[in-house]
């Protein structure tokens, strides 16, 4: 389906559609897809195409026709995170009423409360019928007739009376079925994960380590942190996962440590610490030999050796 803000006449040449005139306006295309049965499942397809149906009686073309007009031009993106004390017995809802933690564990996890993101879409919208009636009205009119597909992870948060109940229309895409939604204002909330490096479970076990085996850790600890060390001269790939390795003795030691280590330099978490500060220091500093840099053409960061040959650093500097 075609749409435009001003009238336009089309000639079809083969695989080319050319417009007779010059045209200056807002074109917006619709692929239909075909409508679902009364059963919700699609039309029967026979011979690789679809069998015929009217268009004038689908709900979905009717609701594409009626909010053809209103298109969204620019957005702006907020948030803001509050906390929110829980206790074992509290249960996390989203704006649909759907419980997100409903185990012992996860409960557990989260006794001392629980971060909440609230996130806000609003988009700006334009309408194709131009500045008539121009108003705060007529604004408010096109922002709540503004239709969008919602990807299924969005859907699953938004309240359900932004949803469009009616579009017998399946649109499809590499993360499931979209979700039409009407209203140019999206706003959801977020239930964060308290992330970590270590698990609950993994540090209650971890208490019950005897002394013997801990000791015996961190000395492996303290003399895997003398070898295979970052090397600047090495590529980026390389240098990323010496450090990765560094950065990983000296968790180990800091948890084996009990997270107090002393201001002394036989703290092992200290000297890991301290270790990774130098190597990370001057890799940002660029005194490594494949430096990070800014691709003008694309956008984003690459490595030196990746701007020369895309199969440098395996790949991972391009």
């Amino acid at each position: 389906m075609l749409f435009a803000s001003e009238p336009i006449t089309l000639t079809v040449d083969g695989r080319n559609i050319v417009s007779t005139e010059k045209f200056s306006g807002v074109l917006r295309f619709a692929i239909l897809p075909p409508p679902l049965d009364e059963d919700g499942g699609s039309l029967k397809k026979e011979g690789g195409k679809y069998e015929d149906f009217p268009l004038s009686t689908s709900l979905g073309v009717k609701r594409l026709i009626y909010h053809a007009h209103t298109y969204p031009v620019g957005a702006k993106i907020s948030w803001d995170f509050k906390d929110i004390p829980t206790t074992p017995s509290y249960n996390l809802f989203n704006a649909n009423g759907q419980e997100v933690v409903n185990s012992v564990q996860d409960l557990g996890a989260m006794m001392e409360g629980v971060t909440v993101g609230s996130v806000k879409f609003l988009y700006d919208t334009k309408s194709m019928q131009g500045d008539e009636d121009a108003g705060r009205g007529s604004q408010a009119s096109t922002q709540e007739s503004l239709l969008m597909l919602a990807l299924p992870h969005h859907a699953q948060v938004l309240p359900s009376n932004m949803i469009l109940k009616d579009l017998d229309l399946k649109y499809q895409s590499i993360k499931g079925t979209m979700t039409p939604i009407v209203g140019s204002k999206w706003v959801y909330d977020e239930h964060l994960t308290k992330t970590g490096f270590d698990d609950h479970q993994s540090l209650k076990r971890l208490q019950s380590l005897d002394s013997k085996t801990k000791k015996f850790i961190l000395n492996q600890v303290e003399k895997d942190l003398r070898i295979v060390l970052p090397n600047l001269k090495d590529n980026v790939y390389g240098f990323g996962k010496a450090v990765a390795r560094l950065a990983n003795l000296g968790h180990i030691a800091s948890v084996l440590e009990d997270h107090q280590p002393d201001a002394s330099s036989t703290s092992l978490t200290r000297r890991a610490t301290d270790l990774l500060h130098n190597f990370l220091t001057k890799f940002l500093d660029n005194m490594d030999s494949d430096n990070l840099v800014y691709d003008l053409n694309f956008g984003g960061i690459i490595t030196r050796n990746g701007l020369i040959d895309q199969g440098a650093d395996f790949g991972n500097g391009w």
